[in-house]
Parts: structure tokens; C-alpha cells; sequence
């Protein structure tokens, strides 16, 4: 029987197309189950075609109080060299590279050469590989398996084994460098004459740099960023998470060879720019203030100084400095390490020690001056005269000292009732209770600790915020050392009442010292110290806590413009062309020795006491003007010279008392105070 030409036609192509239909519906069926449920041999070859990239946000600005940037972002252009496509031989261009930029020839040349050598030898390296290596064996392919169980023999290649397309090796050779980067970073112009070169193997990468416009003003107050932009030290840590803003996202899809095909929508998210924040350091009075330390420290030939600036209404740290003298004539004390068996001791007789350095040693401030070591949060120092102020007020608010009485006693032959030596620099044997805090009479003070009780001086220190963090948000601040109450003795009770004993901060002595700087019911009080610009939303704005009646910090106040008084008739002597004093202040200074503390890992070596001798810290701390404050200023003169030491200037308020006066004078002039004092001699005579 013979069928139609047509109908053999139809058959056929029916026979044809579903047997393509079937071979397509196994081919899907096996795609679907290998999607599904992959072989474990394949499934490590499998990898997502969608692919995900973050994309950084752009850093915050940090500004000063009136908005003038100190810390900010810019885009800046690296030269990037691929060694593999320089030219070779390459001096020529390594010269070409170098004058058309601001890179040195002598220091980019030797890296450029360094990593073309290094190519070479794994270009070799690669070659030797390639020809030693035995050849791998790849799996077998169906059709092979199907003839291996038939029981067919295949023939092998002359090497005895199978080429192969994929196999893990044990060793591989190691890469070309492809990628070597070359600083420092460069302007635009910079990077377009490079570009214009045609160099091979030479492009420009953009990368986004912190610059700091106030240059080292307050370059340890303010920090630094390190790797992708993160916070590593100061503000720039502290308010990290504000600046570092919301990384975006991009998803897209690629193909075999790992290009991207397309965007879907949705699949990109643009990064979210950090935060500006306001900070409430104000760059001028951050340049007075170490204008006028440094000055303070080579007049006094010291070994260094530090000074700190707040608002008391707001807690607004407004400046904050340190400063270390390298070339001061002082000799290491001979520490000894812990668990070395060395030997060593001091003079015994201690009138004959020679000047000891007395500032720790910090290597990172000459690398960065934003790497140095924040001497105003981190380091403590015994704060002498500047805290019988906090003691006075106390046993005055608990009517210890009646107005009516004086104490009598020689001031220069007295003992405390448990036999402790005292003596005061004042000749005067008879004293008020005010005069006691006007001319800082040790003996005085101690009489005052033996009508407070262990546990009211205890408490009064705690609520100064004296023994725990400001809180003012630099890392690094120390809590400052205090005796525990189970190692109180009526020693302790004396030094603490007189400045010693305790181991204060300088943001703690200046938040403490605000108390007296208030008005209103605000008077007695201490603020929050604040890193950042006060803002009346913000929900800690406007915290404090009360440590005194507001009638007994301001009598104190009003008691202690007599020290000032006093400071202003030494500085006139010393400094008669120095600032007009147009401003009163309130104040007080301070002159305690320096405790021998050994640094970590060092222990003392024989004969050592507890203090350097003749060697001081010497401060003053007052707030102007006298009655509606608006700053708060600390210095500290970290050990006079010893010619100044030895006529008796070096206290605080021949050293420290003049830098407070002349930064709080360009202060209040800058801020558009007005004074509240005509001439210096109106002040002088008060």
C-alpha cells in the first residue's frame, strides 16, 4: 500500500516535531531538576547571576559653632600603575610620571621597578608551572562511562592521561600585580596631566580624602578617620554614626562572563549622606587659646600646659589645647621596667635632684598632631588650691563656718590634731572664714575638713562628678582617682580639703567649677558637658545637678574675686604691657606638686618619694564676667622652669593666672561681651 506523497509529508512532520517536543521536554525536565536539586559534584560550580554592590555614602561635615567647617570630604585622584602594560624598559617613563605630577621620581621609581621585577619572576614562575605540572584528569563524560561499563577500551593520549577543562590543583602559580597604587593624592589638574601623558598601563583612580580646614587648631580634639572612612579618634569616633550616614545598594544581572546585562527597577538604592554636625568648639577662641598657652608656656619655661574653655549656662566645650615643649632642659627619671633585674636609685638627699621630665613621652604627636594623646581628658594631676573652693562651700552650706568667727594659729609651726605638719605661705595667724579661701590657708582648710564628717566630703566629691567620666564623649577620658571610702583616713580627709590625694581631670575641674558660674536657680549646679553645639531640642539639653544652694555658690563667687585681684597686681608687675584687664573675674589658683607615678610597665627606683621636688603643676581657674559668666577658663602650667621656682614665681597665679586673663579678655571682645570693669587699675583695686 502506498501512501499519499502529502499525507508521507504530515506523518513525518508529526513524527519529527514531536520527537523535538519530547527532546525539548527532557531538556527543560533536567534543567528544572538541576536547578532544583543539583548533583553535589556541580553544585560548588554554581553561582547566583544576580549580584549586589554597596555603594558608600559620603561622610558628614563637622563644623564649628558658627558653621565653619573643621573637618569635611573631598574627592581627591590617585595615580594607579598596571606593571603589566608599562612601558619597558620604563625609566623614561618614570620620569615623564614624575614631572607631570607631585610625585618624587626617586621614591615612585624604585616601587615602580620593585613590582615589574616581581612580575617577572612569576611570569617565569607561571612558564615553569605550565610546562612541569602533570596534567590533570577531568571526570568522565557520559559517553565514556556508557563505553567503560560496555567494557570498550578508549585510547589514551601519549601522556597517559585525559585533557581536562577544570580541576582543583594543590598549587597554582601566584597572579600578575596588576594594581599598585601610588600616593600622595592629587588635584584635579594634577590627575588631567597625567592623563594627557598616554602612559600605558597609567590611570586615575577618585577617592574620597578627609581634609581638615582647621588645620592643627584642635587636630586631638577633633580626630581622625581611618580605613573606609571610620571614625578612629576624637569627634570624628565619638559622633561616628551620625556622620557615617546609610550605605545604598545596586543589583544587577550578569552574564557567563560576569558583565552586568541590566538593572531591574527597584534594584537601586542610593546611599544616604551622613550628617553635618555642629560642634560647640568655636575655632577662634580654639586659636586664641593656644596662641595664649604656648606663649604662657615659654614664658614660664615649662615643660608643657593645657587649657580648657566651656560655657557654664550651656556646658559648651569651646576650646580645648595641650601643648608639649620638646626642647626642655630635664633629664628621664631612671624608671626601672618590671620584672628586669636592673638597679637603679635617685639622690637621697632630694634638695640636689636635678629637673626631672615630668610629661610623658608621646611619639604620635610628631607623626599626627590628631594622633596625640588628649592630655585634657586622659592625664589626671592633683589639682591643690583650685579645689578648696568645692570643700569651703560645702562646710558653709552646713553652717560650719559662722560669720562671726576667726581662727588663730602659727602659721608656720602647726600640726593637725593627729600630728601632720602644716604650713601656709600667708604669714597671717588670725583668720575669717572667707580670708582662709582668699589666701588659700592650708591650716585653715584643714581645720574646716575636722568639722565635716568622712562621708560629707565623700559625698560631696562624688556629686562634683570627681571619681567618674564627664561623659563629654572623647575617647580615652579617664575617671580620675579618688580614695575609697574604706581606705578614708583623717590624712585623706586633710590632703583631699587642701587638693591632694585626688586625681582630677581638667573637663572634670572645669564642669565642677561651673557651679559658681551659674545664675538663678541654675547657681550650685553643674551642666552636661557637651561635645556638640547645645540644642534646645536635644533631650539632654539642659540636664544638671545640684551640689550647692544657689546663695552659697554665689557667695562664693563673690569671695574669690579677691584672688583674682590679687593675680592681676603680680601679672601687672611682670607683664606691665600686657592686656588691659577690661573684665572681672572670679578665680582661683592652684600649686601642687608632681607625683612620682611611674608609667605602665615601669616600677620606682630606690630612695624615690612620693613627689619630684621642686617641680610643679600650677593652675588657675576662673569664669567672667562676674555677674552674668559666659566662660569658664582652666590652665594648667605643667612644671614651671627652675629659675622661677627659685625666686617663688611659679605659682599658679604667677604663671597660670596671666594666660587665663589675656584668653578670657580676646574671648569676651571676640563674643561682643561688654566689660563690666573700665580700666585695669578698677580692677586691681577691687
Amino acid at each position: 500500500m502506498t501512501w499519499p506523497r502529502s499525507g508521507r509529508e504530515s506523518i513525518v512532520g508529526v513524527l519529527v516535531t514531536s520527537f523535538f517536543s519530547v527532546v525539548l521536554l527532557a531538556v527543560c525536565a533536567r534543567i528544572t531538576l538541576l536547578q532544583i536539586s543539583p548533583p553535589t559534584k556541580l553544585r560548588e560550580f554554581i553561582s547566583d547571576r544576580a549580584s549586589r554592590r554597596n555603594i558608600e555614602p559620603l561622610r558628614g561635615d563637622l563644623l564649628d559653632r558658627r558653621g565653619r567647617v573643621v573637618s569635611t570630604t573631598r574627592f581627591a585622584y590617585r595615580v594607579i600603575v598596571d606593571p603589566v602594560q608599562f612601558p619597558d624598559p620604563p625609566d623614561e617613563a618614570i620620569v615623564r610620571l614624575a614631572e607631570a605630577s607631585t610625585l618624587d621620581a626617586a621614591t615612585i621609581g624604585p616601587r615602580i621597578l620593585a613590582a615589574l621585577a616581581e612580575n617577572d619572576n612569576r611570569r617565569r614562575e607561571i612558564e615553569l608551572h605550565k610546562t612541569w605540572a602533570p596534567e590533570p584528569q577531568r571526570q568522565p563524560s557520559l559517553y565514556e562511562t556508557i563505553k567503560q561499563k560496555l567494557g570498550i577500551r578508549t585510547t589514551q593520549s601519549a601522556s597517559g592521561s585525559t585533557p581536562t577543562w577544570w580541576v582543583e590543583q594543590a598549587y597554582l602559580p601566584p597572579s600578575m600585580i596588576r594594581y599598585l597604587p601610588l600616593d600622595p593624592m592629587l588635584d584635579r589638574a594634577g590627575a588631567d596631566r597625567i592623563l594627557s601623558l598616554g602612559l600605558p598601563g597609567v590611570t586615575i583612580e577618585t577617592r574620597p580624602v578627609r581634609v581638615y580646614p582647621g588645620s592643627d587648631l584642635a587636630a586631638s580634639l577633633i580626630g581622625k578617620v581611618g580605613f573606609e572612612h571610620v571614625g578612629l579618634l576624637g569627634a570624628e569616633r565619638s559622633l561616628d554614626a551620625r556622620l557615617s550616614g546609610d550605605a545604598g545598594h545596586i543589583r544587577y544581572v550578569r552574564d557567563a562572563f560576569g558583565r552586568p546585562l541590566w538593572v531591574g527597577r527597584g534594584d537601586w538604592v542610593g546611599p544616604t549622606r551622613g550628617e553635618d554636625v555642629r560642634l560647640a568648639i568655636d575655632l577662634e577662641i580654639q586659636r586664641i587659646a593656644m596662641q595664649e598657652l604656648i606663649r604662657g608656656v615659654a614664658d614660664a619655661d615649662a615643660a608643657g600646659g593645657r587649657i580648657v574653655v566651656i560655657d557654664p549656662r550651656t556646658g559648651e566645650l569651646l576650646a580645648m589645647a595641650d601643648h608639649i615643649r620638646e626642647d626642655v632642659d630635664a633629664v628621664p627619671f631612671p624608671w626601672i621596667p618590671i620584672g628586669s633585674q636592673q638597679e637603679a636609685e635617685v639622690d637621697p638627699d632630694h634638695s640636689t635632684w636635678p629637673r626631672y621630665r615630668v610629661v610623658l613621652p608621646d611619639e604620635a604627636r610628631s607623626v599626627d598632631p590628631s594622633l596625640a594623646r588628649n592630655r585634657c581628658v586622659e592625664d589626671i594631676y592633683e589639682p591643690g588650691s583650685t579645689f578648696k573652693p568645692f570643700i569651703w562651700a560645702l562646710a558653709r552650706s552646713l553652717g560650719k563656718l559662722p560669720d562671726s568667727e576667726k581662727i588663730r594659729f602659727d602659721p608656720k609651726n602647726y600640726r593637725t590634731p593627729y600630728g601632720r605638719r602644716l604650713a601656709d605661705v600667708s604669714s597671717r595667724g588670725e583668720l575669717s572664714w572667707p580670708e582662709v579661701l582668699l589666701y588659700s590657708s592650708n591650716i585653715g582648710m584643714s581645720k574646716i575638713a575636722e568639722r565635716l564628717t568622712h562621708k560629707q566630703i565623700q559625698s560631696i566629691v562624688a556629686r562634683l562628678g570627681f571619681g567618674r567620666r564627664t561623659e563629654l564623649g572623647l575617647p580615652g577620658e579617664a575617671t580620675g582617682l579618688v580614695t575609697p571610702p574604706h581606705q578614708w583616713t583623717d590624712y585623706t580627709q586633710t590632703s583631699v580639703a587642701i587638693g591632694y590625694e585626688i586625681g582630677v581631670t581638667p573637663v572634670q575641674m572645669v564642669r565642677a567649677f561651673s557651679a559658681f558660674a551659674r545664675n538663678g536657680q541654675l547657681a550650685g549646679t553643674v551642666p552636661t558637658l557637651r561635645l556638640t553645639a547645645f540644642d534646645p531640642d536635644d533631650p539632654l539639653a539642659g540636664l544638671y545637678e545640684r551640689v550647692y544652694e544657689p546663695e552659697v555658690a554665689l557667695e562664693v563667687r563673690q569671695t574669690i574675686v579677691g584672688v583674682v585681684d590679687r593675680m592681676e597686681k603680680l601679672r601687672r608687675l611682670r607683664f606691665p604691657d600686657d592686656i588691659e584687664a577690661t573684665y572681672r573675674m572670679f578665680g582661683k589658683s592652684g600649686t601642687a606638686k608632681i607625683a612620682v607615678t611611674p608609667p605602665p610597665g615601669f616600677a620606682m627606683p630606690k630612695n624615690a618619694r612620693g613627689y619630684f621636688e621642686r617641680q610643679y603643676n600650677s593652675s588657675f581657674i576662673a569664669g567672667a564676667p562676674l555677674e552674668q559668666p559666659r566662660l569658664v577658663v582652666l590652665v594648667i602650667i605643667d612644671d614651671p622652669g627652675p629659675e622661677l621656682v627659685r625666686i617663688g614665681r611659679a605659682y599658679g597665679s604667677a604663671v597660670a593666672g596671666p594666660v587665663v586673663r589675656r584668653v578670657m579678655e580676646r574671648s569676651l571682645r571676640y563674643l561682643g561681651v561688654v566689660p563690666d570693669a573700665i580700666t585695669g587699675e578698677d580692677v586691681a583695686s577691687r
